[in-house]
């Protein structure tokens, strides 16, 4: 048996419930009493869920716990109970017997004798359930949950992302300034494609691109107005001929002078060029005596000693040592480039730095040709003398260095010129490049392909189940079609439903196509819009008792729920109904009934009271009460109504009448005053009904407002009347649920009191009596 409902979370009004630790274990016999919209419904949608053995499709993100036979039943294993539970409720009616477009039904029985097909059926069925809420799983992981819209399902993230990334991508191409239509106006449908078609690439992550290489793509991609660079006119310097200058150089420093030398001039390069100056400008003449300088005697031999210092092998070293430095000076490298401007803006950059490059390696060879002259000039001065200071060798690797620079400057010129020559076949394919790129970036950032391939799992294997579940559904039907035994027997139902109605003007006839029609006295069809709410609750609860029996189920062993099964019967049929109930449930393995009515409350209350079981403790024979009754009566915090089960309280315990319900209910709040914005309307409503009670029976009228105008000696009387007339739902037009407030509003807790005293000061001996009872209940 159920013994307990521990919580319920995210359904309908039970929206956070937990079990009050006061709160009595559920019975053998169990009454709830609630007015409408208290939440009995959600409970009997509740106990539904375990009799179908899933979880509730209308809420399927709700969460709760039911305690059965020391075992916990949840949202997530209630596939897996065991409990034989029927649930008589709106939902039962609808799919067994009058359809929401208020057609009638077929109507299925199974017969005793068919137990084994009855058992194949059971199962199949139950595999086709799991199969169905497999589907509905399914379906929520690739398209979401409609109850709710934050629960995206894989499609729709990935067309989602589809529509996001080509968003980005388009913005992308916007920013660099280009001039495409595909790519300026790039959509989810152009990335689809994209990815299809270059899976490979994006998945080994081989497009992606450094920051550098994404702004030289994007300045490549732009409409550029350039001219195609003349390579010829670049001049290109061979470094070979500098190992042939450096071995001249070093064999005109080390070259000797054979002849004699004046070891004063050999010794004094700066007077060893001064008088040469003087030799070579003949500045004493051919028979000079005397010296020009110094005006002292030129001794004789002087003139042809320095002549042979300064002899033909001393000329020719000075020539050969002067046009060495003039060649070393135009073997200086010169090679002009083009400014980088004229280059593609993608390739400005690389080429400037590669200029610079080229320039630190230029300028250290031409400073070793400077070197070179200037060991030469000193040699020049002093052609006697070999240079101390070693001569720097300009070395093979320095060689390549600068063929290695001056290769990189001209293919960034070449580079040029390629685009130039080939430019939308250059443009396309970076483009191409891009697009990957960012392709990519959006794919790896979202697990796209992760997602392709759990969306393709769930449709493979949605695919197979929607095969197997067609399969049972076509079995089910089979075997239903084979168990079916539409005769139903007919004269046992209507026996039935005649008790139950307390008369026989209604009956149902086996339509010769299969199926049923409900006939009014026997001769004219009852369609299913004529019928009364009443006689079709009636119709639908005679099904569902009769149902309990087919194919050998025993009553003993089943729980029995049935959710309000008192519309809009008379008194009389009040009677019936509780008679039916009592007469075919009485020996359910449990019973659980939910009513809003006061007085089928009552009377269901008066039986399973008396129902007993006796017990031996220590010899002694002992009676325990095998019902109890509870009061579904939400709560209120922050004016947020939240469903909760109670103990009934001694009034419904203790009296029959709703007349005690509603003075007691006055009397709570008068008691503790709770002036939220759904209290105040409900006590409001209380008030209404207890005045229209007291008033119209003490008065002998039959509307309220009539009873009012008897009273002419009440003080607060305009108070009440305004406060139950428009704050009551039943007469203020639904004026109350549009924000409506004023000072009445906040005064409940002073007019709730006076509703008491006015019944004091009508009838003191009966409100004494009242209170007396309430305080002995």
């Amino acid at each position: 048996m159920i013994t307990k409902i521990n919580s319920i979370k995210n359904f309908r009004i039970f929206q956070n419930y937990f079990h009050n630790a006061n709160l009595k274990d559920y019975n053998r016999y169990n009454l709830f009493y609630g007015w409408n919209g208290s939440g009995k419904s959600t409970l009997a949608s509740l106990f539904e869920c375990l009799e179908r053995k899933e979880q509730s499709q209308e809420y399927f993100l709700s969460e709760w716990s039911i305690e059965a036979d020391n075992i916990q039943i949840t949202h997530n294993n209630v596939n897996d109970n065991n409990l034989n539970i029927k649930t008589f409720n709106k939902s039962f009616v609808e799919k067994n017997v009058f359809t929401p477009n208020d057609k009638i039904k077929g109507i299925i029985y199974i017969s005793e004798g068919q137990g084994k097909d009855k058992e194949e059926l059971d199962e199949k069925t139950k595999e086709l359930n799991k199969k169905v809420h497999r589907k509905k799983e399914i379906e929520i992981e690739l398209n979401g949950n409609p109850d709710d819209k934050k629960a995206k399902g894989f499609t729709v993230l990935t067309d989602k992302f589809l529509s996001d990334a080509a968003k980005s991508i388009k913005a992308n191409f916007k920013v660099i300034e280009i001039e495409d239509t595909r790519l300026l106006n790039y959509d989810k449908t152009k990335l689809s494609n994209f990815i299809t078609q270059n899976a490979d690439s994006i998945k080994t992550k081989k497009s992606t691109l450094s920051v550098p290489e994404i702004e030289r793509l994007s300045k490549s991609i732009r409409p550029q107005d350039k001219t195609k660079i003349d390579v010829n006119s670049i001049q290109k310097y061979d470094p070979e001929i500098l190992l042939k200058i450096f071995e001249r150089v070093k064999e005109l420093c080390n070259s000797k002078i054979t002849t004699k030398a004046i070891e004063r001039l050999k010794e004094n390069p700066a007077i060893a060029q001064w008088v040469y100056q003087g030799l070579q400008e003949n500045i004493h003449g051919q028979d000079a005596t005397i010296c020009e300088f110094c005006a002292q005697p030129l001794p004789e031999y002087r003139i042809a000693d320095l002549n042979k210092h300064f002899s033909d092998e001393f000329e020719k070293l000075k020539e050969a040592l002067s046009k060495g430095i003039e060649w070393i000076e135009s073997n200086k490298i010169r090679t002009e480039f083009p400014f980088e401007t004229l280059l593609y803006d993608e390739f400005q950059n690389d080429y400037k730095q590669s200029l610079s490059n080229y320039d630190k390696i230029i300028n250290l060879l031409n400073t070793k040709l400077e070197e070179w002259k200037f060991a030469l000039s000193i040699k020049e001065n002093n052609p006697f003398e070999i240079p101390q200071n070693a001569i720097n060798e300009i070395s093979i690797a320095e060689i390549d260095i600068y063929t290695i620079a001056f290769n990189k400057v001209m293919q960034y010129i070449e580079s040029h010129n390629k685009k130039f020559d080939g430019l939308e076949d250059v443009v396309k394919a970076n483009k191409q490049k891009l697009e990957l790129h960012y392709v990519s970036e959006e794919v790896a950032k979202f697990g796209y392909f992760d997602k392709l391939e759990q969306i393709s799992k769930l449709q493979e294997e949605q695919s197979k189940i929607n095969k197997e579940a067609t399969a049972f559904e076509n079995d089910v039907k089979i075997l239903k079609d084979k168990l079916s035994n539409e005769t139903l027997g007919l004269s046992e139902f209507n026996d039935k439903l005649w008790n139950f109605l307390g008369r026989n003007d209604l009956s149902l006839e086996r339509r010769t196509e299969g199926g049923y029609l409900v006939k009014r006295n026997n001769t004219e069809e009852a369609k299913s819009r004529s019928l009364s709410e009443g006689e079709r609750t009636a119709i639908a609860l005679v099904y569902f008792i009769t149902k309990l029996k087919e194919n050998g189920n025993k009553i003993e062993d089943t729980i029995v729920v049935i959710d309000d099964p008192i519309s809009s019967f008379d008194s009389n049929h009040l009677f019936h109904a509780n008679f039916f109930i009592k007469n075919e449930c009485k020996n359910a393995l449990q019973l659980f009934v939910f009513t809003h009515s006061f007085h089928f409350f009552t009377l269901e209350k008066e039986w399973i009271k008396l129902e007993k079981e006796e017990k031996t403790e220590n010899g002694k024979v002992k009676k325990y009460d095998l019902h109890s009754i509870y009061q579904i009566k939400p709560t209120i915090k922050n004016d947020v109504r939240n469903g909760n089960i109670e103990n009934a309280d001694n009034i419904l315990d203790y009296f029959d009448s709703e007349y005690h319900l509603l003075f007691s209910e006055v009397k709570k709040f008068c008691d503790n005053p709770q002036t939220d914005y759904i209290t105040t309307h409900t006590i409001a409503n209380i008030c209404r009904q207890l005045l229209e009670s007291f008033l119209t029976f003490k008065f002998g009228r039959t509307k309220l407002e009539k009873c009012f105008d008897e009273i002419n000696d009440f003080e607060n009387l305009s108070k009440i009347r305004k406060f139950v007339n428009h704050f009551s739902h039943k007469t203020d037009n639904g004026a109350s649920m549009t924000g409506f407030n004023d000072n009445i509003f906040g005064e409940a807790d002073k007019i709730v009191p006076d509703v008491l005293k006015l019944v004091e000061h009508i009838d003191k001996v009966h409100y004494d009596s009242m209170i007396a009872r309430l305080n002995n209940a």
